[in-house]
């Protein structure tokens, strides 16, 4: 999931503006953010982006490449996990991925043995 998301900055960052990556935790959670400064994704592309084959740009570039699978499938690994993931305008320009997965209960669960 990360892959994706890291992947997706670098397809849509141009040279000299900039990505990162965040991760930690609150409360309960882990938290992981992408953020890009690169050209963003429209009011529209928000609602679908995680469709399955949706793509913001429609040309099919080969600059870019892909099939509009790879967001839809990041979302998919998050739900697996009961986790969100939530997309949102990185200022002045870009993008900022958001996932939060709760933390998993292993410790409470192998103390009951």
């Amino acid at each position: 999931m990360i892959v994706i998301l890291l992947d997706n900055a670098l397809k849509y960052t141009d040279e000299g503006d900039s990505i990162s990556l965040f991760a930690g935790r609150d409360k309960n959670n882990l938290i992981i953010k992408v953020s890009d400064t690169g050209m963003g994704i429209s009011s529209k592309g928000k609602k679908r982006v995680f469709d399955r084959f949706y793509r913001e740009e429609k040309s099919g570039n080969r600059k870019t490449g892909g099939t509009g699978l790879g967001l839809s499938i990041a979302k998919w690994i998050v739900d697996a996990f009961k986790g969100k993931i939530t997309i949102s305008d990185n200022s002045p320009k870009g993008t900022i991925f958001k996932v939060t997965l709760p933390k998993l209960k292993m410790r409470e669960k192998n103390s009951k043995k």
